[in-house]
């Protein structure tokens, strides 16, 4: 112990060089080059690299849409972040009568619901909707 606080004590400048990535497992914190591509995996021939501080590595990378779980505090990964965003992306579907046709709405876009009626003349209290697999409106007599 008397020996550290001597060493230390004679030091007058300690230089520290930190590593500029480490890794730990199959983890990789730090300054790094990788290339982007659509499926995370397979860069395209003309992708280029990105250089930057990155996490990498990490084991978490499956998301469940229908039945999530999670763990409090930990970190999505990009993996993950594409599942739920594929699922954002794909727009909500609605078919009528016309079975054949269906409208496609993205979220955050209007579906307009129009009858063809001069709006003017419109009553209330004589269209029924339901809903149990889909919505129904019913006109009564």
């Amino acid at each position: 112990m008397v020996q550290t606080k001597l060493l230390l004590s004679t030091v007058k400048k300690v230089l520290l060089i930190a590593p500029t990535s480490v890794t730990a497992g199959n983890v990789v914190v730090g300054k790094q080059s990788v290339t982007p591509s659509a499926d995370g995996k397979t860069p395209a021939a003309d992708a280029k690299a990105t250089e930057g501080n990155f996490v990498t590595g990490l084991g978490n990378t499956t998301w469940t849409i229908n039945n999530p779980t999670y763990v409090s505090g930990r970190a999505m990964t990009e993996d993950q972040l594409k599942v739920v965003s594929d699922r954002l992306a794909g727009a909500r579907k609605f078919t009528g009568d016309n079975k054949d046709v269906t409208a496609v709405v993205g979220l955050g876009e209007v579906l307009n619901i129009n009858g063809g009626a001069d709006a003017s003349k419109l009553t209330d209290n004589n269209i029924g909707v339901s809903c149990k697999e889909a919505v129904k409106m019913q006109m009564e007599r």
